[in-house]
């Protein structure tokens, strides 16, 4: 289990290092959403307001979730790293627990940024 939680903490703090995904994945729809979504227009009989919250948050989860760790996992399997891995005491589905666990440290905080500035 070391292994697995090592694993994990090493693919977040790399994750959060790359500043370019930080900036487009938590920073882009929290401010579009500060500057389009403050329209009061109705869209369907819901509020301009809520509907763009929603698109960005979708926007966030789905941009920390493509952004990251698709991309992230097929450079691994096509460096070899994921073969390398196999090598290691980590479990099988050690591997699949560190991308899980990183792909939610990296799409849940573009939500909760979002619906909060949607509350404030």
């Amino acid at each position: 289990m070391s292994a697995t939680l090592t694993l994990t903490r090493l693919d977040v703090l790399r994750v959060v290092r790359n500043t370019r995904f930080l900036i487009f994945a938590i920073a882009m729809p929290a401010v579009l959403y500060v500057a389009v979504g403050n329209s009061t227009k109705e869209t369907s009989g819901v509020e301009f307001k809520a509907y763009y919250m929603l698109a960005m948050a979708t926007y966030g989860a789905l941009a920390g979730a493509l952004m990251n760790n698709s991309i992230r996992i097929a450079t691994e399997r096509k460096t070899g790293w994921t073969r390398q891995l196999r090598l290691t005491p980590l479990p099988g589905g050690g591997y699949v627990f560190s991308k899980v666990v990183t792909s939610l440290v990296t799409t849940i905080p573009s939500v909760i940024v979002v619906f909060a500035l949607g509350a404030a």
